[in-house]
């Protein structure tokens, strides 16, 4: 199953035009020059992820995964 991202992804790469998304998932695409960047100076500022948990959690393979 694709995700929206993923799907909006593919449309980019396949030509069909601009997308908005983070830029995680598109960072590999637009290293190796499949994708570009447009209008860079208009692109958000970075916003730092911080995680807060409970020493409880720490056996949750989805924190362990995180850190």
């Amino acid at each position: 199953m694709l995700s929206s991202v993923t799907a909006c992804i593919d449309s980019a790469l396949d030509g069909w035009g601009f997308i908005r998304t983070l830029s995680y998932p598109v960072a590999p695409y637009i290293k190796q020059g499949a994708l570009v960047k447009v209008l860079p100076e208009y692109e958000a500022k970075a916003i730092p992820v911080h995680l807060l948990h409970n020493e409880q959690s720490l056996n949750s393979t989805k924190i362990r995964a995180f850190k």
